[in-house]
């Protein structure tokens, strides 16, 4: 027969291992979704990620709801019986949850802007390294160039193209600068 230390031992044991596995499960997705070609296999990856996600997100907030928000409240109750009864009017401890939630969704998106705003930095350099560093300036002026509407007319362009005896188009300006018999190609 086993004691009650033995028994602690094992089950904290047990759930080592089954948190370790649990933990790791979605590297396991991430490195399939990324090694897939297969569209309709990585969309299949790609919603257990986020349902596993979706369950993970649901436990920290049942454990909060149940769990630790009605100790928090309880706590600051006890503490607020030594103040008037006018002070203890406020939600104070619905109020700090808020303030926490709030201030760490802050904080993450800022994380995410920046994050965003050197992956745009970067790629954007990788493409025009000749342009100096990026910069706001930088970033605007060849977004700009790229969706620029420089030289687009509404008059039509009559030397572009002619048809030549066969069914292939020979560009004339491209006729006129060179030198080389195109009907060997024809």
């Amino acid at each position: 027969m086993l004691d009650i230390v033995n028994i602690k031992v094992l089950v904290l044991l047990f759930m080592f291992v089954i948190t370790l596995v649990a933990s790791l499960l979605p590297l396991a997705f991430v490195k399939r979704i990324r090694n897939t070609t297969d569209a309709n296999r990585r969309s299949t990856y790609e919603m257990v990620l986020s349902s596993l996600s979706c369950f993970a997100g649901g436990v920290f907030m049942g454990t909060c709801i149940l769990d630790l928000f009605p100790d928090t409240q309880e706590a600051i109750d006890k503490l607020l019986q030594h103040y008037p009864p006018s002070m203890r009017a406020f939600p104070v401890a619905e109020f700090i949850v808020v303030f926490g939630f709030l201030f760490v969704m802050t904080i993450e998106q800022i994380v995410l802007w920046h994050k965003e705003q050197a992956l745009l930095c970067s790629t954007e350099t990788a493409r025009l390294l000749e342009e100096g560093p990026c910069t706001d300036q930088s970033r605007h002026e060849s977004l700009r160039r790229e969706y620029s509407l420089e030289g687009v007319t509404d008059r039509p362009d009559l030397t572009g193209s002619m048809r030549s005896t066969g069914s292939a188009v020979v560009n004339y300006r491209a006729t006129a600068n060179t030198s080389t018999d195109l009907s060997d190609g024809i």
